[in-house]
């Protein structure tokens, strides 16, 4: 074999293409499309089970609220010979009780510390109770910038934080329930909170990256003395219980679960809230999907067009040259081409704000007023792909993919205050019902807040909407897939080709969004409800390659010819770490020097092989992404056996150095992709 010819030893999955039997087919009628959230009361269940329920002892970590639920749940489970940890914000970490801790609710270190000592003293949590989004009323307070960060801290950024000290401690067995009040509209007169909704980001992700992790959200209406014994009856009931539903509401005495229904739009000739010669601002207007729209709007309503991008283009006595030199069906070559073809055919503003900056967001607005007198639309589909697994991710990488769709639509909002619009189309993504799969944990949070903006602020600028899509044909997506397995990225890359959605029947099915006048709704080719129930059912096995509970009972393939020589392990260190390579991979005879990923590990199976690892030699610290700074077996337990050491501590501030530069690379690697496509939706 010739050195870059690659053997394959895997046993195929199901076949996940695009013609399988198993895949919703793709629908033709464009008034298909549309789904819309809905609820539906359920019976909670035989109430003698969840007393049944709790004979098994178990080790609850409580995230205790201001409000007194986690209070009252801390009194009920400790009377029923439950162990309970609870944990408060505070200033740094502390032990205020033999069994209460403060943490500050987005620093990593103070998670590290809490997990250790629980650790040291054989309590690591099998429970979680995370109450920190069961607030007092906010009375708009979550739209100041202090309001906001506050809300995203104890709720997202905790969760994510959470997330990851988990993985490094290899809990594999954990059911995480987030508690929130005020967050989701069952019966239509809640005056609900959109920046809650981020924690719909871990809740929906956390189980597709971390096996034998479960989570659930449950949302509540407090009384206004505080919780009632039957709100807390409730919610014990609830505790009791394995996952089933992930998205739950209590709502009085009856318990409500999240559901899809599908709609019918038909094509409106009138009333689609778009006027002739109108004018109309696009947010990531230089990117695909936004130039697309602004021609749908141009050619259809000779619209006047503000397009508003990070990036501004080049002055316009270069563009000859970069046309000459450049293609024009992709990249800068081709936006210039299509600002000019639309310059040609109506009056064109084109504006560099980062929509981000409220500074910046107001002054586009001002000189798109200044230059057309109003703006009658705003489609805000700026945006960013959410690229690594959280345990890889940091909060400042997490918070560059919320920022365009959370603390964007709020400085849009305040900046068009005063402007009489006819709408503000908000571009979401499906991901906030799907997941978006592992990687996607910001993305997912960013767009649950798009749509729960939406339908808390519906009224307002006209009306707001937001337009969850589905995968459009356009490319942009592309570099998201980055550290996906190989055979996944080939399906993902096969799916959107034979259901992503046109450029043509995107602006159509936009316009009949406006028509059917629904605060928010979902657009996809296939039906939404079979996809979201194919994606629960294992889709984290997929993508590690096998079953639940098969990796310790699978057959071990033979060793993949590598251009390193098989040498075995010289000591008890590399045997256990090539063990645990063996079995989780499937391959027999792992050599010191063979690469983990031209064995066919891949990120998402690497932080399975570290959380093993870190179990069988019981290691309080191996961050998951030495296993791309010490990629063999040999590298890896010299790494390990350093650690002992004290002339190790500055090869170890070394390693971290080269992971931080790992990281700051990603992150440039992400404002590239924004700069480059704009949107990502």
């Amino acid at each position: 074999t010739y050195p870059f010819e690659r053997q394959r030893f895997w046993a195929e999955p199901k076949r996940r293409a695009g013609n399988s039997s198993n895949t919703p087919p793709r629908r033709a009628d464009v008034g298909e499309w549309f789904t819309t959230p809905s609820w539906k009361r359920c019976n909670p269940g035989d109430p003698g089970d969840s007393m049944a329920a709790f004979e098994e002892r178990h080790c609850w970590l409580i995230f205790l609220d201001k409000c007194g639920v986690g209070t009252s749940l801390v009194r009920q489970l400790t009377s029923q010979g439950q162990e309970v940890i609870t944990i408060t914000p505070g200033p740094t970490f502390a032990r205020y009780s033999p069994t209460g801790f403060t943490v500050r609710p987005r620093q990593r270190e103070d998670y590290d510390a809490l997990l250790r000592e629980l650790n040291r003293e054989q309590k690591l949590p099998d429970r979680i109770v995370h109450l920190w989004s069961v607030t007092p009323p906010i009375n708009g307070a979550d739209e100041t910038e202090a309001g906001l960060t506050n809300l995203l801290d104890h709720g997202f950024y905790s969760l994510f934080t959470l997330a990851q000290t988990l993985g490094d401690q290899g809990i594999d067995r954990c059911q995480i329930t987030v508690v929130s009040n005020d967050m989701q509209e069952v019966t239509g007169i809640e005056q609900i909170v959109p920046a809650k909704a981020t924690v719909i980001g871990p809740c929906k992700v956390i189980p597709q990256e971390y096996r034998g992790i479960a989570c659930r959200s449950i949302d509540l209406l407090l009384p206004a003395g505080g919780p009632s014994s039957a709100l807390i009856e409730q919610l014990m009931d609830e505790l009791s219980r394995p996952v089933t539903d992930d998205i739950v509401a209590f709502r009085g005495s009856h318990r409500w679960v999240q559901t899809l229904e599908p709609v019918q739009l038909q094509a409106a000739a009138r009333n689609t809230r778009l006027r002739e010669g109108g004018v109309y601002l696009i947010t990531g207007g230089l990117g695909g999907i936004g130039l697309a729209m602004a021609e749908h709007l141009a050619d259809t309503c000779r619209a006047k067009l503000v397009l508003v991008g990070r990036t501004a283009l080049p002055p316009r006595a270069q563009w000859p040259g970069i046309l000459e030199r450049t293609d024009t069906t992709s990249g800068l070559g081709r936006r210039i081409k299509i600002v000019q073809d639309l310059e040609a055919r109506t009056e064109v503003l084109v504006l560099q704000a980062d929509v981000t900056d409220p500074v910046q967001v107001q002054i586009a607005v001002d000189q798109a007023v200044a230059r057309f007198g109003t703006i009658h639309g705003v489609l805000h589909a700026a945006g960013l792909p959410g690229v690594g697994l959280t345990q890889l991710k940091s909060a400042e990488t997490a918070a560059g993919v919320l920022a365009p769709k959370v603390q964007g639509t709020l400085a849009l909002s305040h900046a068009l205050r005063g402007i009489s619009l006819d709408f503000l189309a908000l571009f979401s993504s499906i991901a906030s019902v799907t997941s978006g799969g592992p990687g996607q944990i910001d993305y997912c949070a960013a767009s649950a807040f798009m749509e729960h903006y939406a339908q808390r602020h519906s009224g307002e600028h006209g009306a707001t909407i937001a337009l969850s899509w589905g995968e459009w044909l356009w490319d942009a997506w592309q570099e998201g897939l980055q550290g996906y397995p190989e055979d996944v990225r080939a399906f993902l890359i096969a799916n959107r080709r034979a259901y992503g959605i046109a450029f043509n029947e995107g602006t159509e099915a936009f316009r009949r969004a406006l028509a059917g006048r629904l605060p928010h709704v979902y657009i996809t080719t296939q039906d939404l409800v079979e996809m979201v129930a194919q994606i629960r059912n294992g889709l984290i096995d997929q993508l590690l390659g096998h079953g639940e509970g098969q990796e310790d009972t699978r057959p071990l393939y033979p060793r993949p010819v590598l251009s390193t020589s098989y040498i075995e392990p010289r000591n008890e260190l590399e045997a256990k770490i090539a063990g645990i390579w063996g079995s989780v991979l499937g391959i027999d005879q792992i050599g010191i020097n063979d690469n983990f990923f031209d064995l066919g590990g891949n990120s998402l199976v690497g932080v399975e092989v570290i959380s093993k690892i870190r179990r069988a030699l019981t290691i309080d610290k191996l961050p998951a992404y030495v296993l791309y700074e010490a990629p063999s077996v040999g590298e890896m337990a010299a790494y390990i056996a350093g650690q002992d050491q004290p002339e190790a501590e500055e090869a170890e501030e070394d390693l971290d150095d080269r992971g931080d530069r790992r990281k700051a690379q990603l992150g440039i690697f992400q404002r590239r992709s924004y700069v480059e496509e704009e949107e990502i939706v």
